[in-house]
This record gives C-alpha cells, structure tokens and sequence, in this order.
C-alpha cells in the first residue's frame, strides 16, 4: 500500500475467494435480500450503490424467493459487486467481484486446454485480491479429499501471487476463513448457541487435514486470522435447493470483523507515517479521512493524541529556528546592550514555554513591555492568535471551550481577532445545536421499527434542516430505509396472495399510495393484475356453482353478469376462454340444448306399484309422447326417457295413470313442470289423497367450467 494512498484505505475492497459451488454467489444474494439488524449496542444494514449491482441481485434473489438457486456465474461473465453497509453508524464500503469459481484453477500458463483470455482474466482475478483490504476465503464442507486439496493449491497460489506483489512474506491483509453451508454440518433448524458453533467450526477445521493446513498457512502470513460458520439458506431441500422461508446464519459476521480489523490496519499505517515524518500534508489528509470514517472511540483518541505530538513538535522546531534565526541576526550587528539581551531573553523564554496558558501570559506580559521589533511584535501576536485557537481546539467540554472563547474576546485584541473568535463561538454554538438535532433524531430513529417511517423522520428532518454536517450520511440511510421499506412492503403482498383477495388489494394500494415506491412497481403491478384476474374469475366460479347447485333462472342472469365482468375488467385474460365458454353454453340452453329426460316416479310405499300398469302422457311445448310400464316393487320407478329440446322456457304437462289387476284407475296430474324443477322431486297427489313423487332427470342443464 504505498503511503501517497493511506487516506483513501477505506476505500480499499473487501475480496472474497473461492471456488465454483462454495457459495459466493449465494452470499452476496442473500447479504442484499437482508435488512440488516438493530440491537441496543450494535447495527449492521446493507444497500446496493448502483443499478448494475442492484439488477444482478435483485434477480438472484426473486429466484431464491422461488425456491431456486441463482444461476452459476460463468467463467468470462465477473460482476463487479459495489454495496455500502453501514456498521455501528460508520459506513463502510463494500466492493467486491463475483467471479466464476474456475478462474482460481492451477493450470499450467502452457496447458492447451485454457485459452489466453482464461489466464488474463485469472491475473486480473489476482490483482484485484492484491489490492484488498482483507479476504475472506469460502471453504465449502463434505468435498472430496481431492478437491480439498485444490482449495489448498489454489489458496497457496494467491497468497504467492500477493507476496511477489508486495516484495515481502509477512503481508497486512487480515484474513478468514469462511466455511459455507454451515446447515449440513450443523442443525440450525432450531435454537442454537452462536458460540457452540464457533467452537464446533474450529474443532472442525483442526481436525480436517487440508483445511488445517490451510489455516495454518494464512495465520502464517496475515495479521489477524479468524474462521467462521455460515450459512445463506438455514437450511436447504435436497439438491440444495433453498428453503420455503429463508433462515441465514452468521452472514454478517464476517464483514464486521473484516471492517473492524481494516481499521485497526489503517491506524498503524498513519501511525507509520506519522513517525517517519516525510509529508505533512498527506498526513493530514489521512488523518481527517480516519476520523471521519472511523467510529472506534479509543483508536479515534489513539491517531488524536499521535497527531497532536506530531503538530506540536513541528510548532516547537520552527519557533526554535525562528529563535536561532534572531539570535544570529543580533550577534552579526553586535547588539548586546543589556536591555536587549533582556528583551531577547524574555522572547525566547515565551517562546519555549510549553505550558500553553502560561505561555500565553508570558506572550501577552511581552507585548505589554515592548512594542519593537516590529517583526517579533507581528510574530507573538499571531502566535497568540494560534495558542488561542490551540486551546479551543484541545478544550473538549464545550462549556468551557465558550468560556475561553470569552475570555480571550476580553482581552486587548484587534476588531479582526475578536471578530474571528467571535464567529468561532457561533459556529461552535451552531455545530453543538446541529449536533445534539442529529443525535435526538438518531435516538427517534432507533426507537421507530418502521422502515419507511424511519425514511419520513430523516427526509423531514432534511426538508427542514438544508445544510448540516450530517447531509451525506443522512442520504445514504434516508435512501438505504426507503429500500427496504419498498422491498418489505413488496415482500409482504408477494407472501399474502392466498389470504383472501380484499386484503391482498388492500396491501396493493398502500403500496400504490406511496409515490416514492419504485423498486418493485413492476412486479407489484404484475401480482395486483394476476389477483384481479384470479378475483374476477373466482366470482365467475361462484356464480356457476350457485346455479348448478340451485337452477334459477335469476342465477343465470349472474352468471352472465360475473362472465361479462371479467371480460371486460380483467387485464391478463388467462380465463377468458373458459369464461367464454360458459356463455356459449348459456347461448345453446337460451337457443334450444337438446336433452335427454329421464322420468321416474317413487312413493314411500315401496309396493304403491307393483303389479300395475302405468301409463304416462308427456307433454312438452304442445307435443304429446305417452309412455307404459309394468310397475314393480320398490321405492323409485324408472318410467323411460325422451329426448326432446330444452330451453329456458320449456314447459313440461304429466299426467299418470296406474291400473290394477282388477281395472281400478287412479290419475296423478303434473302440470307446469318447468326448467327450474328439473332434477327436484315433485310431490302430487290424487283425489283419493295419495301421496307420490315425480322427478324428471337430465344433466345438460349444468354449465361446465373447462
């Protein structure tokens, strides 16, 4: 890492390596379908920075969503993936390459099986590793013995790959390894202890004979190493295919740990340039961008204190030199007159003062006596100037950095000084105001569970408040809480489609009601046309079933009125079809469906019949049929059929006459039999008071759904 570099470490990707099927592709799906989490003492969220990475995933994940794997990533097709995942309030960036896995092989640069693109794109793999912040390696468990060992040829090649890089053994990469697909090792179905399963997954690699040698290499090399279990499903279904409902485990982990050992890098790297002192302005820079990024509280004190020591002594050097500079002056014109030895003495004796308070009193008693020279007058006074603002600089307590200021305004001070400690107060005023508005907010947003009303506390709070220190930051979480609000609410429409369409209409237009909403407008839209189909069609279904269990011809006006509704609303029309159908079925009854009606007769006693002659005249819309049977024992009496045209409007006139053996007649009249009864007995009975029951049968009337 060259030193000009040092303030942008944090800029420095995070790489993750490892071989095709270990689980890189999965990981980075999952790490973006996740929210993140927000405990008392610790966060983590994660967002996507631009469209190429956030379209890579998106698509990955909807097929995680639907129980499939995302496809493999081919071996000339590496997706740059650029996130920012916001750790304990500081944000880190996370950049990285999902590459095929093949592109780590150990093949000879001569083997005739790999073109040159193949060995290019393998050093372009190996010189993105070179400039990493820290590594994750992705160890997939159960393989063979022989795959294994690859893993451990290919690590050791990378890692020799980075020492020729960097002209040295003992590199300042921290790295980790990361087994994958934790789940077949470990049940993870139920509760489980996080630190059983650290423990479990060192006993695991200590006992695994390729992956203990490849912690062993690496701890040999890095500065910091760690292993850790994960896994992106919980659990997965045979071929390992994701779960119903995604469980990950221990997905963050390793970046957290990633993030604070990068830092821990960074701060020995500007204390190294801090001690070898060869550009100051650069070392500026990297300490403003450290403190800026870094929300470490003791190694933000540890770099405070280092540069401070380093401000300090450059002030005395050049004040020393000053004083040289004078005492040369004196001596070449020969002034050694007592009084200006005097002066001399008391100037030098100010300026090597350490104690700044007492310094500044000497300064000022010096000022009171003498007015010449100019140069040293002009000199003291803006070095005055400096201790001062030394002084409000290092006073922490903000009460009494105001008190200083105060102090310092009394004195007798040029308009222009007092006017710049007086336009230091106001800003120091302004910033603590500013300061303790974010904190209150941060505190309001931490206590909101909403994500999308997390976004409207820090969008008000922007709309109100134009200009803050906090802007960038404030962005990137307004944005990063109107993803996941969007995702969220996306999420729970897609996982509701079966709980009853006025809810899942319901959860649509809440949806629909938020303009800022965009990320999943078109698959929102897409599932409110597939429910209003499915709606439209289930009313079709429901009128159908009401008119086939009850044949009223008011029924079959409903089902006109519900197959009309979806013909006309429906967007998708995946049922047009059979609703069409129905209509032409109704048009053929309406027309005329010719039919064929069965006729029977029944009684509760079941020898009402038997040994009688029975004679029965139909007639249908004017037109006579007569039909005779020899009754017979039994409690149902199948009399004949006749096919005939039937319609809504069809009316049907019976009359029986049943004759015994001794020529006694009886006389049973049907009149009006109509298209709503059929398939429904009807009670008659004759001037003797006897009870019977006709039914005519038919199924034409039924409308089918195909």
């Amino acid at each position: 890492m060259k030193k000009e570099n040092i303030e942008n470490y944090n800029q420095k990707p995070l790489g993750i390596f490892g071989a095709k099927a270990s689980g890189k592709t999965t990981f980075f799906t999952t790490l973006y379908g996740l929210s993140g989490f927000n405990k008392k003492d610790e966060s983590f969220s994660v967002i996507c920075n631009d469209d190429v990475s956030r379209n890579y995933l998106k698509g990955n994940y909807k097929a995680l969503l639907n129980g499939k794997l995302p496809a493999r990533t081919e071996i000339n097709n590496s997706t740059e993936i650029n996130m920012s995942y916001f750790y304990n309030k500081s944000n880190y960036h996370l950049k990285s390459y999902d590459f095929a896995g093949e592109l780590i092989k150990d093949v000879m640069e001569n083997s005739e099986e790999m073109g040159s693109e193949f060995f290019q794109s393998q050093k372009n793999i190996y010189d993105f590793f070179s400039q990493c912040s820290a590594i994750l390696f992705f160890l997939e468990p159960e393989t063979k013995n022989g795959e294994t060992f690859e893993r451990q040829i290919e690590i050791d090649k990378l890692l020799g790959f980075l020492k020729e890089k960097d002209q040295k053994w003992q590199l300042d990469i921290p790295m980790a390894l990361v087994v994958t697909k934790w789940d077949k090792i470990s049940d993870l179905t139920g509760k489980y202890d996080y630190e059983k399963e650290k423990e479990k997954v060192k006993n695991y690699i200590k006992e695994h004979r390729v992956y203990n040698n490849i912690y062993t290499l690496i701890s040999g090399v890095a500065p910091s190493t760690e292993i850790f279990p994960v896994s992106a499903f919980g659990d997965s279904k045979r071929g390992d295919l994701p779960p119903d409902e995604l469980k990950p485990f221990n997905l963050f982990s390793p970046l957290m740990w990633a993030s604070q050992k990068r830092d821990v890098e960074w701060k020995k790297k500007i204390i190294e340039m801090i001690k070898e002192n060869k550009n100051s302005k650069k070392i500026g820079k990297a300490v403003k961008a450290f403190l800026k990024d870094v929300s470490n509280k003791e190694m933000i004190e540890e770099v405070e204190e280092k540069y401070k020591k380093y401000k300090k002594i450059k002030r005395i050097k050049k004040t020393v030199m000053t004083v040289l500079s004078v005492i040369v002056l004196v001596s070449a014109i020969g002034y050694n007159e007592y009084q200006k030895n005097k002066r001399q003495n008391y100037y030098t004796e100010a300026i090597a003062e350490k104690n700044s308070k007492i310094k500044l009193e000497k300064i000022d008693g010096f000022l009171n006596i003498y007015e010449k020279p100019e140069r040293i007058i002009n000199e003291l006074k803006n070095r005055r100037i400096e201790i001062q603002n030394e002084m409000i600089e290092n006073e922490k307590n903000t009460v009494n950095k105001i008190n200083l200021i105060n102090e310092f305004i009394k004195k007798d001070l040029s308009e222009e000084s007092k006017n710049n400690l007086l336009n230091t107060k106001n800003k120091i005023l302004k910033r603590e105001k500013k300061k303790k508005e974010y904190n209150e907010l941060i505190s309001k947003i931490e206590e909101e569970t909403r994500e999308y009303e997390k976004y409207l506390i820090i969008k008000r709070f922007l709309d109100k408040n134009k200009e803050n220190d906090y802007k960038k930051e404030l962005e990137e979480r307004e944005k990063m809480y109107l993803k996941l609000a969007d995702r969220k609410k996306y999420e729970e429409i897609n996982n509701m489609q079966d709980e009853g369409y006025e809810k899942v209409f319901e959860k649509i237009e809440e949806y629909f009601a938020i303009q800022e909403f965009t990320e999943y407008k078109k698959e929102v839209e897409e599932i409110k046309a597939n429910v209003k189909d499915a709606y439209l069609f289930s009313n079709v279904e429901k009128a159908v079933k009401n008119y086939n269990q009850n044949k009223k011809l008011k029924l079959i006006d409903e089902v006109i009125q519900k197959s009309e509704g979806y013909l006309s609303n429906n967007v998708l029309g995946r049922n047009e079809k059979r609703v069409e159908n129905i209509l032409n079925q109704i048009k053929l009854i309406k027309k005329g469906k010719k039919a064929e009606m069965e006729f029977f007769i029944s009684s509760k006693d079941t020898r009402e019949f038997q040994n009688k002659r029975i004679l029965m005249s139909v007639n249908i819309n004017g037109k006579s049929i007569d039909k005779k049977k020899m009754g017979s024992k039994g409690k149902e009496i199948y009399l004949g059929n006749i096919n005939n045209v039937l319609n809504f409007q069809t009316k049907v006139k019976v009359t029986l006459y049943t004759t015994d053996k001794n020529g006694d007649e009886e006389k049973f009249v049907i009149d009006n039999y109509n298209f709503e009864m059929i398939n429904k007995p009807k009670k008659v009975k004759t001037g003797n008071n006897k009870e019977i029951y006709f039914k005519i049968k038919t199924d034409k009337t039924k409308f089918e759904i195909n």
